[in-house]
């Protein structure tokens, strides 16, 4: 557990300095910088977010209480801070709409990388043939995180 939530608490942190370099106007911006940050995630911390996927029946099973807790409280307070200073800059778009858009782009990112690329083993492609298994994590995370975000934007 804890690789995953500092690994995560890491990602979230560097969001945070990327959003004080800029300026979000409107929902657009904030659109903008979201997926930006979804390419960072896609590139750099996918491991974390696939390790993830094996916290409720694997990791959670050794991980101490109290330690996952902090971890994960860290990283609200991140995200909570990120919240605070998009609504400051945009109002319309509220704090905890930017809170729970990081579970959905990460549950986003999760899902492509645990069913995407059927078609490989241990990364050697089977002999069947399967082009509609074939994926770029990013652009269908980027699109699928696109769609909900106009959406709650």
């Amino acid at each position: 557990m804890a690789i995953t939530l500092s690994g995560y608490l890491r990602y979230s942190e560097l969001v945070e300095k990327a959003l004080e370099k800029v300026v979000l106007n409107n929902a657009a911006d904030v659109k903008a910088f979201f997926l930006i940050q979804t390419k960072l995630m896609v590139e750099d911390f996918a491991i974390i977010i696939w390790f993830n996927s094996l916290r409720r029946f694997t990791l959670e099973a050794h991980a101490d209480p109290q330690q996952t807790e902090c971890g994960r409280a860290r990283i609200y307070e991140v995200h909570k801070r990120i919240g605070i200073s998009i609504n400051a800059q945009v109002p319309t778009i509220s704090v905890e709409s930017i809170i729970h858009a990081f579970m959905i782009q990460s549950a986003i990112l999760n899902g492509i990388i645990n069913l995407g690329n059927m078609e490989k083993f241990r990364d050697e492609v089977f002999d069947t043939v399967m082009p509609g298994y074939q994926i770029d994590s990013y652009q269908e995370t980027s699109h699928l995180f696109g769609l909900y975000l106009d959406d709650i934007l």
